[in-house]
């Protein structure tokens, strides 16, 4: 618990380049589902299926984090029952694709459109969506309206979360 505390902190405080490698992201986000695990007594699951070809990858800091505590928070958490998240990363067409999905409570798609509404999410409170929101505007403002994220659910069954970036391999000085 307490290597998982320094090591989302070290990721915090890092005053470098925004990007950092799918292998250092996967690695906060082992440290954050340790702590979570702690938190929910480990009433959830979580399985990576990352393409090895994409772990050097160049991605935004702490970008999976806030969509895999939506999965834990508002999908696991109020279910009820053992929570399943699966987290995969893939290279398809020159172009970096993630998907993390969990059997939770699932949203309607009243739900998902009201979640992925711009002119509201400046407005929300820590505990509605702000993640997802910022999330996707943080994917076009970086990259442009080529890239972005999309919700599909299914009420009481499960949420899936695509997110869709350029595919980048960074070197020593980043890009």
């Amino acid at each position: 618990m307490v290597s998982s505390i320094v090591n989302l902190l070290n990721g915090c405080m890092k005053n470098d380049n925004n990007q950092i490698t799918v292998e250092e992201e996967i690695s906060l986000l082992k440290s954050y589902i340790t702590m979570q695990e702690y938190r929910l007594f480990g009433r959830f699951t979580v399985e990576f299926s990352i393409e090895p070809s994409v772990m050097s990858c160049l991605i935004p800091r702490f970008f999976l984090q806030p969509i895999l505590e939506n999965a834990l928070i508002h999908g696991i958490e109020p279910s009820g029952k053992k929570g399943l998240i699966v987290i995969k990363g893939y290279k398809q067409d020159d172009k970096l694709y993630f998907s993390i999905t969990d059997n939770g409570v699932g949203m309607s798609q009243e739900q998902i459109d009201l979640l992925l509404r711009s002119d509201i999410h400046s407005q929300r409170s820590r505990l509605t969506g702000i993640g997802i929101a910022n999330t996707r505007d943080r994917i076009k403002m970086l990259y442009g309206p080529e890239y972005g994220l999309e919700i599909n659910s299914v009420k009481g069954v499960f949420t899936t979360v695509n997110i869709c970036l350029p595919f980048m391999i960074g070197n020593e000085g980043g890009i």
